[in-house]
């Protein structure tokens, strides 16, 4: 039940609510709270309550709020204000938020983000509201101090704070050169709401503004399509990047230019919020960690950004692995199939030692644990073992090998267990390849071993290179897996982390996986997570075709 401060209720009174039945609204990372208020089924309002340490964002919301509404946009209209005392009483939008419509699946993707699209082209042909802060590049420069200040007191990449900062301001002043616009901030999924009712651009409800600056034209849409907390389609990407583009007036070569600056500006910064709020009690926020890191280094394979390209690569790597003290450190590699599917190709030699872009299955997979740092490294063997004992000979690896029969999945790791002393392992398919963030960093950046007893890696089905069959399961909003999601959106990369204890406990010697994973589904104890990058099935002949296109085109970062 939601109590409400004395004070709170006699605010209420006032503004002729105090009859009004209060229950939680989300909050997001700042310290304001929310009271959604009852006064009928049909009736009803948001309380925000503003700490003093904020008050000024109350008067901001109000001034932009009206502001928006003037261009005919949807931001809550405010039915009261406590200046003093930090109360806002607002228009109720409800909680459809962009990101709990695409938490039920992508169906409505395109038509969601046009919309905000097209409502961020009303600002960039409006020019600033008057009165706001400036964004200039010497403040963007500066806002990205707290990544160097969450990082250790001895760390050596402080040093390179006043470097990394002053070239990030040099490249913003002639790369972001042009009118400012108004600057909502926190352009997001979370902070965007469907209003089917209206129409128009008024679909779309804003709700978070507070902190609305003057500044550079395309830093919302960056805040949009570059979202810490969920991915949108390469695609569509795309599509609006070069559609604002258009409404700029601007190259798309130049359009492309300023998104991969405002990208890496916001999204370093971003990198050190999320770990300042983790170590200050919201440590949720560290799921988000390599989507923040991915973005950043997508961001960086632009060639105007290469002066800040080391830095901020050795940055990404070291919040990627200090979110992963408590992940494991062995991996088992899974290679003892038949691969039947692949037809001829496997008559005589085993999977793992087909070539893709000149190098077998099985060193794609150890190149992963290699970037992993994973030690020690487990290879089960079976079919044609003779063959893959003799590739590895040279590897510092500990081969497994499961004879008279094969164990399948699940035994075939309990078979080597014997080898692993943490409680919790890595395991890797050898019949796929990667691009993107290493698949052990995205992990272990989520692993959280109180709420989970395993945790895949996941890849949208339309980004899933060479996949021939429907998608695997489906995720709810916490990320536990649902394996009955009709529409099941996500593929299975097949890593994942695994405790060993539900593995040890079975008692039979051969089972696949798939027993265990809805055990624990039922238990609510099996997580997922989306993998950053590119990912290409090679479980079948056309595979190999569709892997080595994919490494042809995007770039294997594994930081």
């Amino acid at each position: 039940m939601t109590t409400l401060s004395p004070e709170a209720r006699a605010f209420l009174d006032r503004m002729g609510w105090g009859m009004a039945k209060p229950s939680p609204v989300a909050g997001d990372a700042s310290a304001r709270s929310y009271t959604r208020l009852h006064l009928s089924d049909d009736y009803s309002a948001v309380l925000m309550q503003t700490p003093k340490s904020e008050i000024k964002g109350q008067a901001a919301f109000r001034d932009v709020a009206a502001y928006l509404r003037g261009l005919g946009l949807s931001a809550p209209t405010v039915f009261g204000e406590d200046a003093d005392a930090g109360f806002l009483l607002v228009e109720d939008f409800g909680d459809q938020t962009y990101s709990a419509i695409l938490d039920q699946g992508l169906t409505h993707e395109v038509e969601l983000y046009r919309t905000a699209h097209d409502l961020l082209a009303v600002l960039a042909r409006t020019g600033a509201m008057g009165g706001l802060p400036i964004l200039a590049a010497a403040e963007l420069a500066r806002l990205t101090a707290v990544t160097f200040e969450e990082l250790p007191e001895d760390h050596a990449l402080k040093s390179e704070q006043a470097a990394f900062q002053n070239d990030l301001q040099g490249l913003a002043t002639w790369i972001l050169r042009g009118v400012p616009v108004t600057v909502l901030r926190d352009f997001h999924a979370g902070n965007l709401i469907w209003l089917p009712d209206r129409t128009g651009l008024q679909r779309a409800g804003v709700i978070d503004f507070q902190d609305a600056l003057c500044g550079p034209k395309g830093y919302d849409l960056v805040s949009l399509i570059d979202d810490a907390r969920r991915d949108l389609s390469l695609e569509l990407r795309a599509t609006l990047i070069r559609d604002h583009a258009h409404i700029l007036n601007i190259s798309e070569d130049d359009m492309i230019l300023r998104t991969s600056l405002l990208s890496l500006q916001r999204n370093f910064r971003i990198l050190g919020l999320f770990r300042r709020l983790a170590r200050t009690g919201k440590p949720e926020y560290l799921r988000h960690m390599p989507r923040v890191a991915a973005h950043i280094l997508r961001a960086l394979d632009h060639p105007t950004l290469a002066p800040l390209a080391t830095t901020a690569r050795a940055i990404c790597a070291h919040y990627l692995q200090s979110t992963a003290d408590h992940a494991p450190r062995g991996a088992m590699i899974m290679a003892a199939g038949f691969g039947t599917r692949m037809g001829a190709l496997t008559k005589t030699t085993p999977k793992p030692l087909l070539r893709v872009a000149g190098q077998a299955l099985i060193d794609h997979a150890l190149d992963v644990a290699r970037a992993g740092h994973a030690a020690p490294c487990v290879i089960n063997t079976h079919y044609h073992a003779n063959q893959m004992r003799h590739h590895l000979r040279k590897d510092e690896v500990i081969l497994s090998e499961e004879q008279p029969e094969i164990l399948e999945s699940g035994g075939g790791i309990r078979h080597a267990l014997r080898y692993f002393s943490d409680t919790a392992i890595f395991t890797l398919n050898s019949d796929n390849v990667w691009t993107g963030l290493n698949p052990f960093a995205t992990l272990s950046a989520a692993w959280r071993p109180t709420e989970m007893d395993a945790l895949m890696l996941l890849i949208p089905r339309d980004k899933a290179t060479g996949r021939q069959r429907d998608g695997d399961l489906g995720l709810d909003a916490s990320g536990r897996i649902l394996f009955d999601d009709p529409q099941k959106p996500y593929v299975f990369t097949g890593a994942q982390i695994l405790k060993t204890a539900p593995i040890a406990a079975m008692d039979i010697p051969k089972f696949g996986l798939r027993m265990l994973w809805e055990t624990l589904a039922r238990e609510a104890r099996l997580f997922g997570v989306i993998h950053q990058g590119g990912w290409a099935d090679v479980g079948h002949p056309e595979g190999i075709t569709s892997a080595e296109e994919l490494l042809a085109t995007e770039k294997v970062a594994f930081t």
